[in-house]
């Protein structure tokens, strides 16, 4: 019978990121913790960086693009030339609008590289800390522990379980708070532009 040779069972095991587990693994996250602060900053810098593209859209619309036309119902519109004369200044609102969406963009990539770098380097190194704290801890068990778990199952704890929480440090820690950064800040644009269709808008949120 398996259970003889003192193999794991599934049940066992199956319980995933409790909160014993995550105290156990938060001193090899504190030593990186700086790293950690680094991405949360340029986190909320990219979701407000986010947030204000459409606000640039807007005021492009708005002021330059459908402004008032009651000083430009003057020109025929069959006359280009006098209509692109008066309307000089919104083709170049238009145009810094471009180049400051253009700058946006340029800054949001900038800086989700660096936030994706900086995780990245962190979550190796904590997978790198742990594997080594495993390794250590498996080299230090009798043979007889070897003889009551397989070697397979022994391997897989040390390589894929430690990746996958790489992925948990790294991918989900990350979008958690990026998400709320990001609908925080979607809440507050809408509230302060029309509170009333903000608040007939939530009404759709799943609670």
């Amino acid at each position: 019978m398996r259970s003889d040779f003192g193999y794991f069972e599934e049940d066992k095991l199956g319980k995933h990121y409790n909160v014993r587990m995550l105290k156990r693994l938060y001193p090899f996250a504190k030593t990186y913790k700086l790293f950690f602060l680094i991405s949360i900053v340029l986190v909320i810098l990219i979701t407000l960086l986010e947030l204000s593209l459409p606000y640039v859209t807007k005021i492009a619309i708005d002021r330059y693009i459908v402004p008032d036309m009651k000083s430009y119902k003057k020109a025929h519109s069959g006359e280009k030339e006098k209509l692109i004369t008066l309307r000089k200044s919104d083709l170049i609102g238009v145009g810094l609008a471009a180049g400051v969406l253009l700058i946006l963009v340029l800054a949001v990539f900038g800086l989700n590289f660096f936030q994706v770098m900086i995780m990245e380097y962190s979550g190796q190194m904590i997978m790198h800390d742990l594997r080594l704290t495993l390794y250590d801890h498996i080299q230090g068990q009798t043979v007889a522990f070897f003889t009551r778990n397989p070697v397979g199952r022994l391997v897989t704890r040390v390589t894929n379980d430690v990746q996958n929480m790489n992925e948990l440090f790294t991918s989900v820690v990350v979008v958690v708070f990026k998400d709320f950064f990001l609908l925080a800040g979607i809440a507050v644009v809408l509230l302060s532009i029309d509170w009333k269709l903000a608040l007939s808008a939530f009404t759709i949120l799943p609670l």
